[in-house]
């Protein structure tokens, strides 16, 4: 792909498009042209066509597109994290792996790979690039973007608290400092970024802010489809005051790993193929659970379950496919149920 425009590049296994998304805005807010493309926004091919040399491409790439990279060569490029997903395509971790590395393959001195260094396997990877490594932490002070007791922080300056983010949750605390990296290798002032990310509200389906009723704020997770992405969302709220929504296709495996993020719960609404087997880390973690036959029922009997300062939180841990054509379709009707409660 040939563009005229400067390109940062973003992947990664979870928390692509929030944060490209993200680096979008606070670039955009600092008057800057930034496009969104790739898995969001124009086509890549297409958004390649339209840009000039004034705009910046910020492109959300998957591992599939990645995998033929030939002359693809971002300016900077983001990591977001890699764990083992889409094993069943690619055929092993390594195999996925080595696909999304393929994001730097043509970068050199002059640009900037941005990674997760709370995970040694990007350490281990940070060797293996002729691009200057710029990492972010949230465990550790690193020579680029860490959390320092509550401040995120760039190079030894403090840009802002991450309890002011506008969305909750400790991997967005790993997405706005992967955003910080690239607002500061770009020269975003920290006010500018401060206040982009105080009104970010995020992006649909992603652990989205709907609003309240009643008291009772409602968050739409419907993008979740794994353990880990629920893990992440529940990190942000105290769960004696969150009624999660969970369960979806079955596919074999069990919820052991989930146990001790849901300990303490208010309630769990269970449906789905995967219901018996959420059941029973529900009953390990000893929280009580109710059925519901879809994600409709499961709202109103979250919202009747809930007393003014709970989270009605719809993170599924599971895919959709059981019940719903996409995780999308799941999401929308959730909306559609807060909507209706709230009278819209």
């Amino acid at each position: 792909m040939i563009s005229e425009a400067p390109i940062i590049g973003i992947t990664g296994s979870n928390g692509k498009t929030t944060t490209t998304t993200m680096i979008a805005d606070v670039l955009n807010h600092a008057g800057q042209s930034a496009r969104l493309s790739g898995n969001i926004g124009f086509p890549a091919s297409e958004a390649a066509q339209l840009v000039t040399e004034k705009d910046i491409l910020v492109m959300e790439l998957s591992s599939f597109q990645l995998m033929g990279t030939e002359s693809f060569h971002p300016h900077m490029a983001v990591i977001t994290n890699l764990m083992p997903t889409h094993i069943d395509y690619h055929g092993s971790f390594e195999n996925y792996i080595e696909a999304k590395w393929n994001i730097q393959k043509n970068m050199t001195k002059e640009d900037f790979l941005i990674l997760n260094f709370n995970q040694d396997l990007a350490k281990g990877l940070a060797n293996k690039t002729q691009a200057k490594i710029i990492p972010f932490s949230t465990k550790e002070k690193v020579d680029g973007a860490y959390l320092d007791g509550q401040m995120l922080c760039f190079k030894g300056q403090a840009v802002m608290s991450a309890s002011e983010l506008g969305v909750p949750g400790s991997h967005n605390v790993e997405n706005a400092l992967a955003t910080i990296a690239v607002a500061k290798l770009s020269g975003v002032s920290n006010e500018v970024i401060r206040e982009t990310l105080v009104h970010f509200g995020g992006v649909k389906h992603r652990l989205q802010a709907l609003g309240n009723i009643a008291g009772v704020k409602f968050y739409n997770d419907s993008k979740s489809t794994n353990i880990l992405a629920t893990q992440k969302a529940l990190s942000g709220f105290d769960n004696s005051k969150v009624i999660l929504i969970a369960g979806g296709l079955d596919r074999g495996n069990e919820f052991d790993t989930l146990v001790p993020d849901i300990k303490g719960l208010k309630k769990m609404i269970i449906l789905g193929e995967s219901a018996p087997r959420l059941k029973h880390a529900a009953e390990q973690a000893d929280v009580t659970y109710l059925d519901a036959k879809d994600v409709a029922q499961a709202t109103r009997i979250a919202f009747q379950e809930a007393s003014p300062g709970d989270v009605v939180l719809l993170s599924p841990a599971n895919a959709s496919w059981d019940m719903y054509k996409n995780f999308e379709v799941r999401g929308d009707e959730f909306i559609t149920t807060f909507k209706s409660l709230k009278g819209e």
